[in-house]
């Protein structure tokens, strides 16, 4: 959809997953914080390109292990 439609949406999104992650007392990782606004990240307006794509899986895996999950044996 058009950037202004995609941005509006993820913006009004946002809050209620804070919320619901507040209220059920689950850890949310911030990927929006975490990414920032770095264009050379992504092919378009909300899909990662490869670069963006390996930032995003090792935020996934250092928050897993932050959050006492761990690495799996021989990896």
């Amino acid at each position: 959809g058009p950037v202004g439609y995609v941005r509006e949406g993820l913006n009004r999104q946002d809050p209620v997953v804070r919320m619901l992650a507040s209220e059920l007392e689950v850890p949310l990782l911030d990927q929006k914080q975490l990414m920032g606004d770095h264009i050379e990240l992504f092919g378009d307006i909300c899909h990662l390109n490869e670069a963006g794509t390996e930032q995003f899986v090792d935020h996934i895996a250092d928050f897993l292990l932050q959050n006492g999950f761990e690495r799996p044996y021989g990896r």
